[in-house]
This record gives C-alpha cells, structure tokens and sequence, in this order.
C-alpha cells in the first residue's frame, strides 16, 4: 500500500545497482573418483598396452588411463559386450590388476559407463540379410565372425582373456628356484604359448566383428570408439 502511494506521488523507488546476486553460488559438483587425475595426465609421455595407457612420473610414479575419453580399450569393450555379473567382475578385477586401484573406484569407472557399454551391445545384432545368406566357412574372418552374436563373441573374448590372464591362488614375494624351474618345463610353456596366441588371434576377431558394425577401431593403440566413453584416470605410489 505504501509502495502504491508514493507511485502516485511521483516517487520511484530505485533499483539496486548491483551487479552480483547475494544468492549464494552453487557448489561445483565433485569430481568422482575415476576422473580425479584426469587434468594431470600427459599422453604424450604414455605407452599403451591392452588395457590402459602409462607412464612413470616423478611425484605418482605410476600414472594410469584406461583409453581416452571417447575411446576405451579394445579389451574392455570385449571384456564389456557379455550383460552379466560375472563379466562385470571379469572386468572390475582386470583393471584393478593391471592399475593397483581401490575397488570403489573401479566400480565407479563401471558404474559410469553402463550406457556406453549397453550402446556397444545393442549394436551386436546385424540386418537380418546376412543372416539370411549362406555362411562360407573357408571365409573364417570376413563371413563367420561377422555373424556372432554379442553374447558369442564376448563370451570367446573372456574365455580367451581368463586362460592367457589365469593367476596363481598364492601370490608369491619371490620364487624359488625349483617353481622358476617349473615354470620354465615345455608342458607350462607350451600351455601359456597356446593361451597367448588364442588371446591375440581373438584379439583379432573381436576388431573384424565391432568394425563389421560399423564402428571404428583404432587398430594401433587397441581402442575402440564409443559415444559417451569416460576413461578411468589412476595416479598412486604402488607398493607391497
């Protein structure tokens, strides 16, 4: 009423000439723990292998990144094409293995990609036209694989993976010599030779089969492409 009474006086009450709101501003969210090292990494300095880029620093020795945003490993997306808990676990536990990382963060890394990792999966059915037309065996590369089902290569993927990558029940601080002796007689070498080389071969096949579905693979540094990928970035001293 009083606002409306000094209007028609003539009075104008004036508006603030503040610039900044005195709301408080919104707190950024916090970065999760798989994107914590993210700014710091320097692929330039890095070297990849089958699940991660790497390379040792001055203050983190160890500095990790499983692919790049955009792009994850080849083998991750193999270990991934499987939608079940024993694949997931499959997964969680060879990223762990391979960076030394808590499991909170690696279940988040998981956790964040279950998106891209269901897109990847639901591209695995093809056009029922190649279905459809008679299968030449003699083609194993180009018309057998092809034809897998996302569940079938996946499934030979980690099979593979879990026979070249099988661990000891004990972890063992140093060898003896009689188990480096072992280790070294023809029936243990030539079970990790034949492991290694169905490893590689399916390593093979899984790349025909994702680029037969039109999607790109960067054959050099093993990484596939995926809309939505978030690479998992690990820095930490390791130690025993």
């Amino acid at each position: 009423m009083l606002d409306h009474l000094l209007r028609l006086l003539g009075y104008v009450p004036a508006t603030s000439s503040r610039l900044v709101s005195d709301a408080p501003a919104a707190a950024e969210a916090p970065l999760p723990a798989h994107r914590l090292s993210a700014a710091s990494f320097d692929f330039r300095k890095a070297v990849c292998d089958d699940l991660c880029f790497s390379y040792e620093d001055g203050e983190d020795p160890f500095c990790y990144a499983v692919g790049r945003d955009g792009w994850a490993p080849l083998a991750v997306a193999g270990l991934a094409l499987v939608a079940s808990v024993r694949c997931a676990e499959i997964l969680e536990a060879a990223i762990r293995n391979r960076l030394w990382a808590d499991g909170p963060t690696v279940h988040g890394w998981a956790a964040a990609n279950a998106g891209a990792f269901d897109a990847i999966r639901e591209r695995g059915d093809l056009a029922p036209t190649l279905m459809e037309r008679p299968m030449n065996a003699d083609d194993f590369e180009c018309d057998v694989i092809p034809r897998l089902s996302a569940s079938e290569m996946g499934s030979e993927f980690v099979r593979c993976w879990q026979r070249a990558r099988a661990e000891y029940p004990v972890f063992f601080l140093a060898n003896s010599t009689a188990q480096i002796a072992l280790a070294r007689h023809h029936t243990n070498r030539a079970a990790t030779d034949a492991a290694s080389y169905a490893l590689e071969r399916c390593g093979i096949w899984l790349v025909v089969w994702f680029e037969s579905r039109g999607m790109h693979v960067d054959r050099e540094k093993k990484l596939l492409k995926i809309e939505g990928y978030e690479a998992l970035f690990y820095s930490a001293s390791q130690g025993i």
